[in-house]
Protein backbone atom coordinates (compact mmCIF):
# COMPACT_ATOMS: atom_id res chain seq x y z
CA UNK A 1 0.00 0.00 0.00
CA UNK A 2 1.64 3.50 -0.65
CA UNK A 3 1.75 5.87 2.05
CA UNK A 4 -0.01 9.25 1.52
CA UNK A 5 3.16 10.80 1.47
CA UNK A 6 4.09 8.96 -1.71
CA UNK A 7 0.77 9.26 -3.22
CA UNK A 8 0.96 13.08 -2.20
CA UNK A 9 4.33 13.30 -4.50
CA UNK A 10 3.26 11.30 -7.19
CA UNK A 11 0.17 13.42 -7.92
CA UNK A 12 2.38 16.47 -7.58
CA UNK A 13 4.74 15.34 -9.89
CA UNK A 14 1.95 14.27 -12.68
CA UNK A 15 0.21 18.07 -12.93
CA UNK A 16 1.33 19.47 -15.51
CA UNK A 17 1.28 22.78 -13.71
CA UNK A 18 4.59 21.48 -11.45
CA UNK A 19 6.06 20.10 -14.86
CA UNK A 20 5.80 23.00 -16.29
CA UNK A 21 7.10 25.47 -13.38
CA UNK A 22 10.95 24.85 -12.25
CA UNK A 23 10.71 26.53 -9.18
CA UNK A 24 7.65 24.40 -8.32
CA UNK A 25 9.65 21.28 -9.20
CA UNK A 26 12.92 22.55 -7.03
CA UNK A 27 10.75 23.07 -4.29
CA UNK A 28 9.36 19.47 -4.80
CA UNK A 29 13.02 17.93 -4.87
CA UNK A 30 13.97 19.23 -1.61
CA UNK A 31 10.70 18.35 -0.12
CA UNK A 32 11.62 14.76 -1.39
CA UNK A 33 14.71 14.97 -0.39
CA UNK A 34 13.75 15.48 3.15
CA UNK A 35 17.07 18.55 3.28
CA UNK A 36 15.62 20.41 6.59
CA UNK A 37 17.93 22.99 6.02
CA UNK A 38 16.60 23.55 2.39
CA UNK A 39 13.62 23.59 3.21
CA UNK A 40 13.45 25.85 5.57
CA UNK A 41 16.03 27.95 3.58
CA UNK A 42 12.75 27.75 1.05
CA UNK A 43 10.33 28.38 3.35
CA UNK A 44 12.04 31.82 4.60
CA UNK A 45 12.18 33.03 1.16
CA UNK A 46 8.16 32.47 0.27
CA UNK A 47 7.79 34.21 3.52
CA UNK A 48 9.97 37.02 1.93
CA UNK A 49 8.15 37.39 -0.97
CA UNK A 50 5.46 37.58 0.70
CA UNK A 51 6.20 39.83 3.37
CA UNK A 52 5.26 37.87 6.45
CA UNK A 53 7.16 36.52 9.52
CA UNK A 54 7.43 32.93 10.24
CA UNK A 55 5.01 33.74 13.15
CA UNK A 56 2.39 35.66 11.11
CA UNK A 57 2.24 32.28 9.02
CA UNK A 58 1.83 30.33 11.45
CA UNK A 59 -0.82 31.86 12.49
CA UNK A 60 -2.77 32.30 8.95
CA UNK A 61 -2.31 28.32 8.86
CA UNK A 62 -3.94 28.04 11.71
CA UNK A 63 -6.64 30.00 11.00
CA UNK A 64 -7.00 28.12 7.68
CA UNK A 65 -6.96 24.78 9.21
CA UNK A 66 -9.34 25.88 12.12
CA UNK A 67 -6.07 24.53 14.26
CA UNK A 68 -5.89 25.92 18.24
Amino acid sequence: MISPQAFLAQMLKNNPQIQQNPIAQNYLSVLQSGDAKKGEQLAQNLLNSYGMTKEQALEQAKTIFHLG
